[in-house]
C-alpha cells in the first residue's frame, strides 16, 4: 500500500470520477434540461390528479344516468369506460367501481343479475379495448421505422421470439 505522503494531492473537494461528471454536466444545454424537467413535472401531475378528478367525473355521470333506461346505461357505460380506458393515465378499477354501481343498482331483474351483467359487460369492455389498442395502435405504429427500432425488433432476442412462435 502506498503511505499518505506519497499519494497524489487533488485540487479541489472532488474525487477525479466526480469532477468529470461535473465537468460534463456544464456543457449540457440548460434550456432543453428545463423544458424536459417541465414535461417531466406536467407528467407526474396529471398522473397524481387524474385518479381523483376521475371519481369525480364519473360520480357526475351516476347522477346523468339516474332517469335512463337499463340498455342505455350499458351502453353509455361502455362507450364512457372505451374512451378512458384509451387514456393512459386512467386505471381500470374506477371505471369496474363504476359500472358495478351503477349497473346493479339499476337493473330490472335484481342486484345479483346486474352484478353478473356488469362483469360480463367489463370484461368484454376490457377485451375491446386492448383489441382497438392493438390493432388501432399497434396496428399504425407497427409500421414506424423509429418505432420498430426503440422496441428492438431487430435484436437477437426478439428475433429468437420470433422464431420460437413461428414453429408449428
Amino acid at each position: 500500500t502506498a503511505s499518505p505522503s506519497s499519494r497524489k494531492a487533488r485540487p479541489g473537494l472532488l474525487t477525479d470520477r466526480v469532477q468529470a461528471v461535473v465537468d460534463g454536466t456544464r456543457s449540457w444545454d440548460w434550456i432543453a434540461v428545463t423544458q424536459w424537467c417541465y414535461i417531466f413535472s406536467v407528467v407526474v401531475i396529471i398522473s397524481k390528479v387524474t385518479p381523483p378528478l376521475l371519481n369525480v367525473l364519473l360520480s357526475w355521470m351516476s347522477t346523468l344516468m339516474d332517469n335512463c333506461s337499463f340498455v342505455v346505461i350499458l351502453i353509455f357505460t361502455f362507450s364512457v369506460g372505451m374512451v378512458l380506458f384509451m387514456l393512459p393515465p386512467i386505471p381500470g378499477p374506477p371505471i369496474y367501481l363504476f359500472g358495478g354501481f351503477v349497473i346493479s343498482d339499476k337493473c330490472p331483474w335484481g342486484f345479483w343479475w346486474g352484478s353478473f351483467i356488469c362483469i360480463a359487460l367489463c370484461f368484454f369492455l376490457k377485451l375491446s379495448a386492448c383489441a382497438v389498442q392493438q390493432v388501432g395502435f399497434g396496428g399504425m405504429l407497427g409500421h414506424s421505422h423509429w418505432v420498430r427500432q426503440t422496441v428492438g425488433v431487430h435484436k437477437p432476442f426478439i428475433r429468437a421470439i420470433e422464431s420460437v412462435l413461428r414453429r408449428p
